[in-house]
């Protein structure tokens, strides 16, 4: 590949199918159309897709990051401990 070899990839979006549980499918739908919000959807949940897109392109590595909403929309205790880091800090 020449110059591009060993490249990352910054900020890429994944999910779960916890996290997804919490994603607003029907406005998402309705901003972008049904189709594509599927495929966003099952994107972002296919970990084998992804790297098989990675190596088909020359991506190396990947920083991934939890899409939204992601642990920042979750402000009771109760919904965001288990969707995050275990954080023992006392909550407000």
């Amino acid at each position: 590949m020449g110059g591009l070899d060993n490249k990352w990839a910054l900020e890429e979006h994944v999910s779960t199918g916890e996290a997804n549980r919490y994603w607003d499918t029907a406005a998402e739908s309705a901003r972008n159309g049904k189709a594509l919000t599927e495929y966003v959807e099952y994107s972002l949940l296919d970990v084998d897709e992804r790297v098989r897109l990675m190596d088909k392109t020359g991506i190396e590595r990947a920083i991934v990051s939890l899409t939204s909403p992601g642990i920042q929309s979750h402000h009771r205790h109760r919904h965001s401990d288990p969707l995050g880091a275990r954080d023992k800090r006392p909550r407000p």
